[in-house]
C-alpha cells in the first residue's frame, strides 16, 4: 500500500513508468491492473518469475489483467531459472520469451541476453 500511495503522489507530478524486479514485477502488474492508465500503462518488468516452487497460477493472474493498451519491457537474462523450467515436475512449459508472450496479451518488448 505504500508503494501504491507513492505512485498515486508521484502521478500528480508527471508520468509515471514504473518499475520491478523478480516479485517487484508482480507488485508492479497488480498496480498496472489497478491504475494502469493513471500512470501511462508503462513499466519494466527486470526478471518477471513466472515460475516458482510450485504450479501456483498466482504468479501471472495480474500479468494476464494488465490492460490492452500498456507498454511493457521485459529484461530477463537467457538462462533466468523464473523463465526456464523445462521438465520441472514433469510439466511441458514455453521457456524465455515464448513463457512470457504465453501469458502477455497487451504491447510488449522483450530483451533476453546472454
Amino acid at each position: 500500500k505504500k508503494l501504491q500511495a507513492a505512485a498515486i503522489n508521484a502521478s500528480t507530478e508527471g508520468p509515471v513508468v514504473l518499475v520491478g524486479s523478480s516479485f517487484g514485477c508482480r507488485i508492479v502488474a497488480g498496480l498496472l491492473k489497478q491504475r494502469g492508465a493513471a500512470w501511462r500503462n508503462c513499466a519494466v518488468m527486470v526478471s518477471y518469475p513466472l515460475y516458482g516452487d510450485n504450479a501456483r497460477s498466482d504468479r501471472v493472474a495480474a500479468l494476464r489483467e494488465v490492460n490492452a493498451d500498456a507498454a511493457l519491457l521485459f529484461h530477463s537474462g537467457s538462462r533466468d531459472e523464473y523463465l526456464d523450467r523445462r521438465g520441472w515436475r514433469g510439466q511441458d512449459v514455453p521457456t524465455g520469451r515464448a513463457a512470457l508472450e504465453a501469458v502477455v496479451s497487451c504491447n510488449a518488448t522483450y530483451s533476453i541476453v546472454d
